[in-house]
Parts: C-alpha cells; structure tokens; sequence
C-alpha cells in the first residue's frame, strides 16, 4: 500500500452512554405520563399521579442538569444530550398545562407548579449558556477512529477514562460518537498503528458563533416561558375567561361615548382593531415591547396636538345573548388560537448552532446503556407505582367521606344536576369555591351573596341558573351539614363566568 496515499477516516469524540435513567425505555415512560396527566382530567387520581410522576422526573432531569452544565467535563457525558431534551420536552408540556388544565392552579398546587416551572427555565437557561463552551471542548478534543484489517472500524474510546462527578467509577467504558469524516495519510496512519494512539484533531473555537448561540437560547427560553408566567403568576382569569369567551361575543359600542359619534361602521372597525390588538397581547406578551413605543409615541402626539385618545375602557362591551353554539365556537376557535401561536414559539425559536457540518450533539448518535442492566433502569417505574398507589389509597380513604349523604356532590347527583356540570364548563371555579364556602359556613355568607354574584344575561348559563335554583330550594332544608373537605379533583370543574366582568 502507498504510504502517501490518503484514506479516510472518521472523527469521533468519547462519551459515556447515556445512563439507565434516561434511555428510551424511560423517556417513553415519561411521554405516556404525560399523556395520561393531560388526557385524564376526568379520573383526578390518575391525572394526580401520572402528573406527580412527570414533575418528580423532570425536576430529577432539571438538577442533574445543573450539575451537568458546570462541570469541567461534562462533554464527555452522554446525559447532557438526554437531560437537555427532557427539559424541553416538559416546558412545552407546561405550556399546554397551562391552556388545558387550570385546576393544576389551584392554591394548593400552586407554589409546586410555579416552583417546577421556574427550575425547567433556570435549568435549560444553564445548560444553553455551558453547552457551546463544552461542544467547543468536544470538538478541540476529536480522535480517529480508522479500518482496521478486518475492514472493522478500530474503537479509540475503548480504553479512554475521564473521570467526572458521576462517571468514570469502575464499569465504567466511553463510547465513540461520530463527530464527521476526514482524510490521513497512510504514512500517518501506520504510525498511529505503530504507537497504539490516536491522533488528535483540534478545531478551531469560534467565539462570535458561540456567543450568538448564548443569546438565542436566552431568548427563546425567554419567550417560551413569558406565557407561562402571565398564565400562572399574573391574572389567570382575564387571561382565560376574556380570551377564551369573549372572542365572539356581540360588542356594542357605548352609547354615550364621543367615540360613538364617528359612525356606526367606523366605530365597529376601530374597535375590532382595539380586540385584535388586545387578544394578541394576552396571548404574547412578549409583544408589550412593541406595543409600549407605540402607545408612548401615540400619547406625545395627541398631547401636543390635544386630540383626546381612544382607551379601551372608553368602549362597554354589551352581551345581550351569547348561545351555547357560540360560547363553544369561541371557546375552541380562541383555545386553537391560543395554541398556534405558542406553538410557534416552540417551532421557530429553536436554533441549533452547526458549528461544522457534523452531527454533533443529535441525541440519536449517542449510545445508551444496555437496557436491562442499567443502574436506575427500574427507578422511573417504581416512582410511577408509588405515585399511582398513593393516590388510589388517597381515593379510598376519601371515599366515605365524598360519597357520604352529607356531600355536597351527593346532594347534586340525588337532584339529578350531575350532567349539568359536566357539560358546561368554563376555566375558573370562583362560583364553585363561593358555594363550597356557603356550604361550609351558612351564617357568614348566605345565599342572597351568591345571587347577587350571578344576575346574568346570559340565558345559556344552565349551571348557574341551575346550582342557584336548586340551593335556593336546598337553604330551607338544610341540617347544617359541612362540605366534606378537601373536595376531589374531579368535583372542581370549571364552570360558569363571572357576569358583567371588565375586559381589561
């Protein structure tokens, strides 16, 4: 063979497999709890427990990744790739959480949820910060991996240890992940073969590259939690109730606004103009700063000129009659909404850093550990059994109590009111926990405050008209019964709007 002759051969970085926590077997785990947190709203156990599971997992995920992103080494660990995607998976998670399962919101849960959203940002912010600075390292430190005479391909991670705080114990073997291809020549190669070495292929770093990776991440990990955060730090209800049902409401401008007085049809235009601008800012936030030079430039300007500007608290918003076709048609246009539109900030917003034309940093190139045999292989599961046993045992000691006669959800089924709340259903339970306090304390709030709280014009609102009726009937009759608490998950439904509420 010529020994000028070039051959190629490939470039490889060593990495320990990815442990037994987070294969594929687990991570599937974790996409079924999900599913079933999500899916199952209508068995509150089942919902508690596989929800209960997913945030025990990914906060495991979340920590590890912390300490993942500051170590010297971490490039030579495969959990980086795994954690990483497991925190991004569960932040869109959240986001749907926070569309689709409000009661997940309630006060008892809230610090949890809000504390688990937090630690998935922090998380996935540290790790976008560290991994340019570590794939920099990878890429400084390639081997060669070249034929052998056999045609196999010669492994140099076979013998390769690099101590980290998780790995490099005894068992421990790194594994090659392709990194791309090159050419030697075979003078070079001989020798390599000589020496029993590798040789290594320094990259050049690419500090502009790095840096402008650092703050796409940062902003797209910005974007993706800013609806979260107004969702479940700021006012749950406007951005729920308003969004989700006043879509299609019938708006009539008030009759006693100057504003009125530019005409009907010019009227209906600005304040159509008005809504789109303000659902856009409920549903992006991130869009206030765009919003906020023009509202400052448009106030200057009509100060000078004294011209009186338009507010939208200058308009009143009329329901005369919303049906229940158009309360559904609003409710599901706006959810759709709603979900294309963070759903885009998950699709664009993503930007992989192609530092060379390889396939650095694909979770499918790294190697996993052997599936049956991997240290934690088992640990996913036994959290999901005890989640699951906890909360069934939870149900059967509750049992007595939230299918006793002097419940409040008995009380309703025996009044046949049961398939009422189920089918009318809206994203706050303020009119549930008023009646529940009511129930529970009959001379401090009586059922002249819940009428007050319900003079509504909507005559689709069959539970409320409904729930008042049948306590109206019931407040004779009652024998001080108390409702039995906590109330079950599957009895907070999330009914009923509060009437003649503000849009902004």
């Amino acid at each position: 063979m010529d020994p000028l002759m070039d051959v190629e051969v490939k470039q490889v970085f060593c990495v320990y497999p990815i442990s037994g926590n987070y294969t594929i077997y687990q991570r599937t785990l974790f996409w079924v709890a999900l599913a079933f947190a999500l899916l199952g709203q209508t068995h509150g156990w089942l919902a508690a427990s596989a929800f209960g599971f997913a945030v025990t997992y990914s906060t495991t995920a979340a920590v590890h990744g912390f300490i993942l992103a500051f170590q010297g080494e971490v490039q030579c660990d495969g959990d980086i790739f795994v954690v990483d995607a497991i925190i991004t998976r569960a932040l869109h998670i959240s986001i749907i959480c926070a569309l689709i399962c409000p009661r997940l919101f309630n006060k008892s849960l809230a610090l949890l949820v809000n504390g688990w959203f937090l630690l998935l940002g922090a998380s996935h912010m540290a790790l976008a910060f560290n991994t340019p600075r570590l794939i920099s390292k990878a890429s400084s430190s390639l081997v060669l991996s070249y034929r052998n005479e056999d045609g196999s391909w010669h492994d140099p991670c076979a013998d390769m240890r690099m101590p980290t705080m998780f790995r490099g114990i005894s068992g421990d073997s790194m594994s090659p992940v392709l990194w791309g291809y090159t050419t030697i020549t075979n003078a070079s190669l001989l020798q390599l073969s000589a020496d029993r070495d590798v040789i290594s292929m320094p990259s050049p770093e690419r500090p502009g590259a790095v840096a402008g990776y650092m703050l796409l991440e940062s902003i797209k990990v910005s974007l993706l939690m800013a609806p979260v955060l107004q969702a479940t730090l700021v006012d749950r209800r406007s951005s729920r109730n308003d969004v989700f049902l006043r879509l299609l409401s019938k708006r009539v401008v008030y009759q006693n606004s100057d504003f009125s007085r530019s005409g009907p049809v010019l009227a209906t235009v600005l304040v159509r103009l008005l809504q789109v601008r303000w659902f856009l800012l409920q549903c992006v936030p991130a869009l206030n700063i765009l919003d906020f030079p023009l509202r400052f430039t448009t106030r200057v300007l009509c100060g000078y000129f004294k011209i009186r500007t338009l507010k939208i608290e200058d308009l009143s918003f009329k329901e005369t009659r919303i049906t229940q076709a158009r309360y559904q048609a609003a409710k599901y246009i706006a959810m759709s909404f709603y979900a294309i539109v963070m759903l885009g900030h998950v699709l664009w917003m993503p930007v992989f850093l192609q530092m060379t034309t390889s396939h650095e940093g694909w979770l499918k190139d790294v190697p996993e550990s052997e599936t049956f045999r991997a240290v934690g292989q088992w640990s996913s599961w036994l959290t999901l059994c005890l989640a699951l046993t906890t909360a069934i045992v939870n149900r059967l000691l509750n049992l007595d109590t939230r299918e006793g006669s002097a419940s409040l959800e008995s009380w309703i089924q025996q009044h046949h009111l049961n398939v009422i709340y189920t089918q009318v259903r809206n994203w706050c339970s303020d009119e549930w926990i008023e009646t529940k306090d009511w129930w529970a304390n009959p001379g401090k709030r009586g059922i002249n405050h819940l009428k007050a709280a319900v003079p509504d014009d909507d005559s689709q609102d069959m539970f409320s008209t409904k729930l008042l009726q049948a306590l109206t009937l019931f407040e004779a009759n009652r024998k001080g019964d108390v409702l039995p608490a906590p109330v079950p998950i599957h009895m907070q439904p999330f009914f009923g709007r509060r009437p003649q509420e503000k849009m902004d």
